[in-house]
């Protein structure tokens, strides 16, 4: 995967995620690492997907062929969200109630979306959640989510 600049991040450091929190551990009792490890240090364990919310994980049991989207969400053990490293340098607290796409709950994808060979499309405007972890969108963030 190529570098990226600080100036390619056009929807400005202040509006993008940088890294997050993600719940693993002896404490999960296997929810999201099967065999409850206390730390991911593999390449999947080091990235996290903006499909579904802040501790979706533990809310919404979905179909095997996507739980490795949703254990790959972010998520903590902090109760109602997340700490969410933003560009800039601050930590915010994201609520797990982040305006995010909604999910068709028979198939665990965002809603009208399609699955093709290259990946989904069809996919619905993005949320506040989506907005705030892609780097040039040009979506607008509202100050407090």
């Amino acid at each position: 995967m190529p570098s990226i600049r600080l100036a390619a991040v056009t929807d400005g450091l202040s509006n993008t995620a940088f890294a997050g929190e993600r719940a693993v551990g002896f404490m999960n009792r296997g929810r999201v690492a099967p065999i409850g490890t206390w730390t991911m240090d593999l390449g999947p364990g080091t990235l996290f997907f903006a499909t579904y919310p802040p501790n979706d994980v533990f809310k919404n049991p979905f179909p095997p062929n996507v739980v490795g989207l949703n254990a790959t969400s972010l998520s903590s053990f902090h109760p109602g969200g997340i700490n969410l490293l933003i560009g800039d340098g601050s930590v915010r607290f994201v609520k797990e109630t982040v305006n995010s796409w909604p999910i068709d709950p028979l198939s665990g994808r965002p809603a009208g979306s399609i699955q093709t060979p290259n990946g989904l499309a069809n996919l619905p405007p993005n949320g506040v959640w989506q907005a705030l972890t892609t780097r040039a969108g040009g979506e607008v963030i509202p100050a407090n989510y």
